[in-house]
């Protein structure tokens, strides 16, 4: 992410590239897979910026523990960047 622009829009970095995402329309940001901002689920909760995914089950999303561990494996192997 390079930066949030209140709860509904934010600017992400990928492969160079910079995308505007909203919660107005999802944007595609590698095949098949979209990502649109997300309201909280109550008014009661802070609004924090919720990033929306939608991906075919075939393509593996790297969270947290899952990114770490994969990064982790790649420079192992000698990968140099491997995300």
């Amino acid at each position: 992410m390079v930066k949030t622009e209140g709860p509904l829009k934010i600017t992400l970095e990928l492969g160079g590239k910079l995308y505007d995402v909203t919660e107005k329309e999802s944007v595609e940001i590698y095949p098949e897979v979209f990502v649109s901002m997300g309201r909280p689920p109550s008014k009661s909760e802070p609004p924090f910026p919720r990033l929306v995914i939608d991906a075919p089950r075939s393509v593996l999303i790297l969270r947290e523990e899952l990114w770490k561990k994969s990064h982790e494996r790649a420079k192992k192997a000698g990968v140099p960047n491997p995300h």
